[in-house]
């Protein structure tokens, strides 16, 4: 079937369009890898060494530092990166960054 450059142009618009969405939905659900590799764009990703010292992919999220940001903009942020409120610990403002124990994050995989 031949088509026209403008319905070329307009193909092109859709599938572009349907593989953003398709990207974004595979990364929420934490399957981008599988879904590259289904339509045979695995290269894509980019390749990491092992580290030596990793920590869990489901890890604790702190966020530290005064904000001017109010919490809950902060939570709808991260619910749009598909990252649950569960998984994040805010300690904003000086006196709290000042005070917190860092030293029990030192060699602790709970903590991204």
């Amino acid at each position: 079937m031949k088509i026209t450059g403008e319905e070329l142009i307009d193909t092109i618009a859709e599938v572009s369009h349907r593989m953003h969405s398709n990207i974004k939905y595979a990364y929420r659900q934490g399957n981008l890898e599988n879904y590259l590799t289904s339509i045979g764009m695995e290269d894509i990703l980019a390749k990491t060494e092992k580290s030596f010292y990793d920590s869990e992919p489901d890890g604790k999220i702190l966020i530290f530092g005064d904000s001017q940001i109010k919490e809950k903009d902060i939570f709808g942020c991260l619910k749009g990166l598909g990252i649950s409120k569960d998984r994040v610990e805010l300690h904003l403002g000086y006196e709290k960054a000042k005070r917190y124990q860092y030293t029990k994050l030192q060699y602790n995989p709970q903590y991204r």
